[in-house]
């Protein structure tokens, strides 16, 4: 299991410089090009939440119709600069990163943690066009992964366990 302690991403977040790719800049088509402007990118009790103008072309169009379906998740890479690990009687480790490197986010088709959200909004809405909205909802069970290391989604988790 892993989980972002409070306070893990506001180093990486105050020095900037993250870009919003989509399939971690891995797809065939879109590669590493960037897909939005991020617009503010802030740690909340309750997550990560970013906002971002979705750039207007014909490669972002392709993403419009699985946005508002609700069929991509959001994702984060990241390198951990500093966590804990919390060995546990026949269980998986606990991960606890303490401090966290982002280096790029955006929407994916296979999230590592599920309960995430994104979503489009239109010009109207937000008075920006395709403006890009996520945030980690409240609730869900703790993912597990076993190989840390690799891209996966950072959200603050069981904030109580980690803040005490």
């Amino acid at each position: 299991d892993e989980q972002f302690a409070p306070g893990s991403t506001l180093g990486t977040i105050s020095r900037g410089g993250q870009v919003m790719l989509f399939e971690h800049g891995y797809h065939p088509l879109f590669g590493n090009i960037p897909i939005s402007e991020i617009r503010s990118l802030d740690e909340k009790k309750d997550g990560l939440h970013v906002s971002a103008d979705m750039f207007s072309n014909w490669m972002t169009e392709a993403l419009q119709g699985p946005l508002r379906a609700g069929l991509l998740r959001m994702s984060i890479m990241f390198r951990p600069i500093s966590q804990t690990i919390e060995e546990r009687d026949g269980d998986v480790p606990l991960v606890t990163v303490t401090e966290a490197d982002i280096i790029e986010l955006g929407p994916v088709t296979f999230p590592v943690y599920r309960d995430t959200w994104i979503g489009l909004r239109s010009e109207r809405q937000t008075g920006a066009a395709r403006a890009l909205s996520v945030a980690r909802p409240s609730g869900g069970a703790p993912s597990t992964r076993a190989n840390i290391t690799q891209a996966r989604m950072a959200f603050l988790r069981d904030l109580e366990r980690t803040s005490k």
